[in-house]
């Protein structure tokens, strides 16, 4: 595969041509293996599928798909988020990212539709190209995107792509939901512990701010939520948006949604942190009560 920067070569080739398996996985491992030449980051680089080519290299690649090509797609993706985190990070590269970033998750979508056909190792392929997406930071991607769009662009075509590229990333998440059999992406989302409700919050914040921008930030709040699939958005909508800390000498009482802990025994005690947690239970033992005074018993583990 050639490397250069005319990608209508890549839109215009012709439909009609009939791939052989060979040639699909062919023409798809010479695309990985040339992102993979632009991951590291160097002064200069020409080596690389450039990012403007990448959306239409991938209509390239998904018209001349041949089932039995799907154990490829975890590694296209995986590969091709790493190479839009280096362009993200250059600042050189910034001016055409977003809308080349649009256009790969839309492609991500359409590949992850053939897993569709047959395959006998689809499962676990499916759980692979979750994998691979998660592995490669495509959420934190997102959410460095969220902070880095202008909020108040004045052409109405720059508003309309910011809806559109938030939408794509709600969609995204939607389709990796679906992929594995289990809850392996919701348990993505709780290993991050409090970080990912963090962000929301704050995007919440900046939605509260006055000013033309806000409308935008609460839109990325929603998308945000969207994309964790235990999120139902009209609880997070009609929900206290903040808890009362159980430790009644807590300086800052009001807790977040999300943010919380709750003493993993009684379930019922809910602190803004672990500190107010461990004070609350040394009260509580040192007066001798036992669940009494909103004291929980259970030590901190």
């Amino acid at each position: 595969m050639l490397n250069f920067h005319a990608s209508k070569l890549w839109k215009d080739a012709p439909i009609k041509i009939r791939s052989e398996l060979a040639d699909s996985r062919l023409m798809m491992l010479a695309y990985i293996n040339q992102l993979k030449l632009g991951i590291q980051p160097i002064d200069n680089d020409e080596t690389s599928l450039p990012m403007a080519d990448i959306p239409d290299t991938l209509y390239f690649l998904y018209r001349h798909f041949v089932p039995g090509c799907q154990d490829m797609i975890p590694e296209l993706i995986g590969t091709t988020i790493e190479r839009c985190w280096v362009a993200f990070l250059n600042p050189s590269k910034l001016t055409i990212f977003l809308v080349e970033f649009m256009g790969m998750l839309s492609w991500f979508r359409a590949f992850i539709g053939c897993f569709d056909q047959p395959h006998p190792d689809n499962q676990n392929l499916k759980l692979k190209a979750l994998t691979h997406a998660m592995g490669s930071d495509l959420m934190d991607l997102i959410g460095r995107v969220m902070v880095f769009i202008d909020p108040t662009p004045k052409e109405p075509k720059d508003i309309d792509d910011n809806e559109k590229l938030l939408k794509e990333c709600e969609n995204i998440f939607i389709e990796l939901s679906y992929l594995p059999p289990g809850s392996e992406l919701e348990n993505y989302f709780v290993d991050r512990g409090v970080g990912w409700w963090k962000f929301y919050w704050h995007l919440r914040y900046l939605a509260r701010l006055p000013g033309d921008r806000s409308k935008f930030y609460g839109r990325c709040a929603y998308t945000w939520a969207a994309m964790r699939p235990s999120i139902d958005m009209e609880d997070l909508a009609s929900t206290t948006e903040y808890y009362i800390c159980g430790y009644d000498r807590c300086s800052n009482p009001e807790v977040p949604w999300g943010l919380e802990y709750a003493c993993d025994i009684c379930k019922t005690h809910i602190y803004c942190s672990i500190t107010c947690f461990q004070k609350d239970w040394e009260s509580g033992a040192t007066r001798r009560l036992r669940r009494a005074n909103g004291s929980c018993a259970h030590a901190s583990r």
